[in-house]
């Protein structure tokens, strides 16, 4: 998802940090008493872009064998191959299905935010048990402990379906472009449909 060469994940991984990032700015509240709202406000939008920029690349770096695994599985899967040329991929498919582009780009965008939110998490988890530790709170602990669990668990099997599927809809693209039935299968059908509609729209030009 982009706006202007934005990367609009980024903002969103950098506001997911406020989790984390916010028993740090309580820790140290007296030095920051004194910074100006105005002044903060104008450095918070770059700030949060920085921060989501920094999580998203920690992100990729710790899941990239797990990525690369569910690369292969899903390339051998669909065409017989471990290998696919993915950036002469998406500049013809953008040039050929606008469709299967966009399909594209909302399962990187999805599985981008879902694999910040890992980081994030687990970063919100490790601060707040420090903070809350260091409080004594240790019933509001174990409470934010199992929630911030459960949300992790719930990221991290999104980031794998929407990984699936990004690369699923690569292979689809590739197998489109190259004229080749695909397979029945439940996530081709919905694939299928897109195809119709862009060749009928193209028939009724």
């Amino acid at each position: 998802m982009h706006l202007q060469g934005i990367r609009i994940e980024y903002f969103i991984n950098g506001g997911i940090a406020i989790l984390w990032f916010y028993p740090i700015l309580i820790w140290f509240d007296n030095q920051f008493s004194s910074i100006k709202t105005d002044l903060s406000l104008v450095f918070i939008v770059p700030f949060l872009y920085l921060i989501g920029m920094l999580i998203s690349f920690s992100a990729r770096r710790i899941l990239k064998r797990k990525k690369k695994k569910i690369q292969s599985r899903i390339y051998e899967k669909y065409l017989g191959s471990t290998r696919l040329y993915q950036i002469p991929l998406l500049i013809k498919i953008a040039a050929e299905n606008k469709e299967i582009y966009e399909r594209m780009e909302i399962s990187l965008a999805a599985q981008l935010v879902a694999r910040g939110s890992i980081v994030n998490l687990s970063l919100a988890l490790i601060s707040n048990l420090i903070f809350l530790g260091i409080k004594n709170e240790f019933g509001l602990l174990i409470i934010a402990a199992i929630i911030i669990i459960f949300f992790l668990i719930l990221c991290y099997q999104l980031w794998k379906k929407h990984q699936n599927g990004y690369y699923e809809n690569q292979c689809f693209a590739f197998l489109y472009l190259n004229g080749v039935n695909i397979i029945d299968s439940v996530e081709v059908k919905s694939f299928k449909k897109v195809s119709k509609k862009s060749k009928k729209r193209k028939g009724g030009k």
